[in-house]
């Protein structure tokens, strides 16, 4: 027998303290996950450093010792010494003294060592595996695997969820940032493991994907319709708090990447405590019709709400004929739904190339790493509650659009701003680009779900995450084009919020208000 959860739900409360207790309880998987994502701005931070002169440099020496005034070349691009050459030592050469060095251009070479300046940062990974100069490349594309893993993990997660259950997947998710958060720390980095370290952020972006997908999918399917759009916004919330207690542990002390990883990944292995604190999903135990399993979970949450549990309802509806099974072509036909998906999926990519790009962007905004990472991470908390104000009010349509080019001007604009004098106005510009980008970040998911048929949503929302993963996959890449021209990913990052934006006016419908579209008919005259 198919129940019907929400006509049970309006009986036993759709928002009671049973629902409001879980509630809470998930904050913390959703923080955590979050913190695997932006350690990296922290165990990959990318110190002060300059080649290693061997005639000079030895235990007593310093990053910024004198001798650096005739062994490294200045950079007239970076304002300050080069950082990836040094001045070749006359032959026969054998003291560390001025005469002892060629200072002709042409008389540099390559950095075999480095020196790197720990006054901020006493170890990052970047200094043990060399990811520097010719090697930089290799920090962006850690990261790059990191969200390939979560790539990867939307799939096999999803699956896992419709098969073995929520709260089990949830469960296997902690592990993965435990073990992928924690195996640094009990290695000795080098440059030849540099693989370890990527395997481990593999394993952490599983670890990610899983933890947050099962956090919001217990979240929304707690509760009843009427509160599915306000919790699925504020369960980003706590996602914002984690990105705040990464800044806060590293600021207040941990300044070493590997015990920092280890702090903030091993305490995953407590949450496993929730096998006992969480129920499974009512509405995963309807789909798998484990009636005995879902009485116990109904009855509890009845007495937790004070309210008597009814007679199950049967759910008819899932008894009617859906003719031919849906495929992932629907979403590419008729005409007026291959342009709502084409923009859809366009918006994913770009808000969540720019949710991720900015905070990785916003490292430079200021000398301060704590600054440039807590500002461009709180910012995130007024989006949120800004979007449960004017939601309802304005519509999905207005506010996607509005967020996006908002989004899309400030970046561009923040780009531009490379007047020292004016740095207050590139960072104001940048944390409203950085505010429009999670806004859009959280709308998208509430408004792909409102706008496809029944019959499509579930592809729709997969394959719209899908083109999201590419974006976060393609965002250190960008991030790392400051290198060739420190403007251009606030540019390329806000040129492509800004015609997503345009296309959400052009060709989206306005969904507030409006039934669920259940059939392909009832979606085309979404907007008409």
């Amino acid at each position: 027998m198919a129940v019907d959860y929400d006509s049970v739900l309006e009986d036993i409360g759709q928002l009671g303290p049973w629902q409001r207790k879980l509630f809470a309880l998930l904050w913390i998987p959703s923080a955590m996950s979050a913190m695997a994502v932006f350690m990296y701005d922290f165990t990959a931070f990318v110190p002060e450093h300059r080649c290693l002169v061997p005639l000079c440099d030895g235990a007593n020496s310093s990053f910024d010792d004198s001798f650096v005034n005739f062994t490294i070349p200045w950079d007239e691009d970076l304002d300050d010494f080069n950082q990836c050459e040094m001045y070749k030592p006359k032959d026969n050469s054998s003291e560390c003294e001025r005469s002892s060095f060629a200072t002709d251009p042409l008389a540099q070479s390559s950095c075999g060592e480095w020196v790197f300046d720990h006054h901020l940062i006493h170890s990052s990974a970047v200094e043990d595996y060399e990811m520097v100069c010719s090697h930089k490349w290799k920090k962006g594309l850690t990261q790059t695997i990191y969200m390939v893993g979560m790539l990867i993990g939307s799939f096999v997660f999803g699956w896992m969820s419709d098969f073995g259950g929520r709260k089990t997947t949830l469960m296997l998710g902690l592990v993965l940032l435990a073990v992928g958060g924690s195996f640094p720390f009990f290695i000795t980095p080098n440059p030849g493991n540099y693989y370890v370290l990527v395997i481990s952020r593999f394993i952490s972006g599983l670890g990610h994907v899983g933890t947050f997908m099962m956090t919001f999918s217990l979240a929304l399917e707690y509760v009843g319709p009427k509160y599915r759009t306000l919790f699925g916004i504020l369960i980003e919330t706590p996602f914002a708090m984690g990105g705040l207690v990464v800044g806060l542990v590293s600021w207040a002390g941990i300044r070493d990447w590997q015990l920092l990883s280890l702090v903030l990944s091993a305490p995953n292995l407590l949450l496993l405590s929730y096998w006992w604190l969480l129920p499974e999903s009512p509405r995963w135990l309807i789909a798998t019709n484990q009636t005995e399993h879902l009485m116990k979970v109904l009855q509890n949450a009845a007495d937790t709400n004070k309210k008597t549990l009814p007679s199950l309802i049967e759910d008819t509806s899932s008894q009617k004929s859906s003719g031919s099974k849906a495929s992932m072509l629907d979403l590419f036909r008729p005409a007026t739904i291959l342009i709502r998906s084409t923009v859809m999926f366009f918006n994913w990519l770009v808000a969540t190339m720019c949710y991720y790009g900015l905070t990785s962007a916003a490292a430079t905004l200021t000398p301060d790493l704590y600054v440039n990472f807590l500002l461009a991470i709180f910012v995130e908390i007024p989006a949120h509650f800004a979007l449960l104000l004017v939601l309802d009010r304005l519509g999905r349509k207005p506010v996607l659009g509005l967020s996006q080019i908002i989004a899309g001007v400030t970046c561009i604009g923040a780009g531009l701003v490379t007047v020292d004098s004016l740095r207050w106005l590139q960072i104001t510009l940048a944390l409203v680009g950085k505010f429009g980008a999670t806004a859009s970040f959280a709308v998208v998911f509430v408004y792909t779900a409102e706008m496809f048929p029944t019959e499509i949503r579930s592809t729709a929302v997969g394959a719209s995450s899908l083109c999201g993963r590419i974006g976060g996959i393609i965002a250190p890449q960008i991030a790392g084009l400051a290198s060739v021209y420190a403007p251009l990913p606030l540019i390329i990052m806000g040129s492509g919020s800004l015609i997503g934006g345009v296309l959400v006016f052009m060709f989206l419908p306005e969904t507030l208000g409006k039934r669920l579209p259940e059939t392909m008919k009832e979606a085309l005259e979404l907007g008409r």
